[in-house]
């Protein structure tokens, strides 16, 4: 009978590009990108009744990055990456941006609390919330 081997475990050398790759990208997972609010509210004054739903995209270039169906007078925001103007989309049509440079109050745009930034109208909340 053979005789256990007592040498302890073995490891293969490691070549030292991987070392370095591996030093250099981490261990763990992909970083998480800063991210900024952005939320629209569809305004329930003119055509539209507060029972009425609309669909809304949120779009950096061909990227959606947030999308969802609130009801009319209803604020629908979404965390979204820094560094790219974000399109907003309601129905299929372009509503309005945001962005880095793009904020102007002129626009209907604001900088609501929190840094938010808030599309909104007449009969839309005063906040908007995550969604």
């Amino acid at each position: 009978m053979e005789a256990p081997d007592r040498r302890g475990p073995r490891y293969a050398p490691v070549p030292p590009l991987l070392a370095l790759l591996v030093a250099l990208t981490g261990c763990g997972g992909a970083s998480e990108l800063p991210t900024t609010g952005v939320a629209y509210c569809q305004s329930p004054v003119g055509d539209r009744d507060r029972s009425d739903t609309v669909e809304v995209e949120m779009r950096q270039g061909d990227d959606v990055v947030g999308e969802g169906t609130p009801q009319v007078g209803t604020a629908l925001g979404f965390q979204v990456p820094v560094g790219r103007r974000t399109d907003v989309y309601v129905d299929g049509e372009l509503r309005g941006s945001a962005g880095e440079d793009d904020v102007d109050p002129d626009d209907g745009v604001e900088q609501a609390p929190g840094g938010w930034v808030y599309l909104g109208g007449e009969g839309c909340p005063e906040e908007p919330s995550a969604g």
